[in-house]
């Protein structure tokens, strides 16, 4: 879980002195050849201020994006954030952080793919309650707060809001069940494509759960 600080620094609880095993721990990790190789030839000095330096951007900077007990990202505080770190890299020798922009800058993308997934299992959860709920009723809700407590025990939640999914009921069991996604704005249940139709365009749109064709 991105929220949890020591799964991201294997060095921060006992460091690596010996030159080979600092190699093997960090080689593989980025291909940002410069900063490696600063890291690999300079003294045991230098890399303990890299400890501290990562551990600090960690909390000024990672930690503020996600609440992990709430499982509730904040898009644009992780956005700006990686922006700012972005910048404080361009003097990764002299600021000690050439191991913090070997690891963080892709935290941004690891909490986008997580809050997409953790939508994804709300919608999943909901349109399971939905369905249960057609089923008993003949007719799908006209709100989600309808289908508690007997059609599902706690209501899901948007994690890029803190708030319930966006539903619109439609006709013959059709209905729109979205999140407003990574740009937190309700966008109408319109989903953005890559230009080439391969994937979601994460940063914009909004995060809609599929509607497939009666059997």
């Amino acid at each position: 879980m991105p929220g949890r600080r020591m799964t991201h620094n294997p060095l921060a609880q006992d460091p690596v002195t010996d030159p080979e095993d600092r190699a093997l721990v960090l080689r593989g990790k980025s291909g940002d050849a410069a900063a490696l190789s600063y890291l690999l030839a300079g003294p045991n000095g230098w890399f303990y201020q890299e400890q501290v330096s990562y551990q600090r951007l960690f909390e000024e900077r990672v930690m503020p994006g996600f609440e992990a007990d709430a499982g509730r990202f904040h898009p644009r505080t992780i956005e700006d954030n990686h922006t700012a770190m972005t910048n404080q890299f361009v003097h990764y020798i002299r600021q000690h952080t050439a191991f913090s922009k070997l690891l963080l800058p892709q935290l941004s993308n690891v909490f986008r793919k997580t809050a997409l997934s953790q939508t994804r299992l709300a919608e999943a959860t909901l349109a399971c309650a939905l369905e249960r709920y057609r089923l008993a009723n003949g007719k799908l809700p006209e709100d989600l707060g309808l289908l508690e407590p007997r059609f599902i025990q706690a209501m899901p939640l948007d994690p890029c809001t803190g708030l319930p999914l966006n539903y619109h009921p439609g006709v013959s069991g059709k209905f729109a069940l979205y999140g407003i996604g990574w740009n937190e704005t309700d966008d109408g249940g319109v989903v953005a494509m890559k230009q080439d139709g391969s994937d979601l365009e994460l940063d914009q749109g909004d995060w809609v759960w599929p509607q497939y064709p009666n059997g």
